[in-house]
C-alpha cells in the first residue's frame, strides 16, 4: 500500500467581491470590479435588502429581495 499524499487545504472563504444586478462580462479574468463590495463568505447578500412582503421570496424566503448577483474570488497567484 503506498502512502497518502499530504494533504493540501485551501481557504476559499476570504478574498471574495459582491456586485448586486447583473454585470456583463464579469465571467471573464480581466474584468474590473470597480465598486463592487469585498465580502466574506458564507455571504447572503439579500439580507441586506428591505423587508417586503410583496417580494417574490415570499415568507419561505423571509420576504427578502432576490434577483441577480455576482461573486468573484481574488486569490494571489
Amino acid at each position: 500500500m503506498s502512502a497518502a499524499a499530504p494533504r493540501t487545504e485551501l481557504r476559499l472563504d476570504a478574498g471574495w467581491r459582491f456586485h448586486a444586478g447583473d454585470a456583463p462580462g464579469a465571467e471573464t479574468r480581466d474584468f474590473a470590479e470597480a465598486g463592487w463590495t469585498p465580502v466574506t463568505l458564507p455571504h447572503d447578500w439579500s439580507i441586506a435588502g428591505p423587508v417586503v412582503h410583496a417580494a417574490p421570496s415570499g415568507g419561505h424566503g423571509g420576504f427578502f429581495p432576490t434577483g441577480i448577483g455576482w461573486f468573484r474570488l481574488h486569490r494571489a497567484a
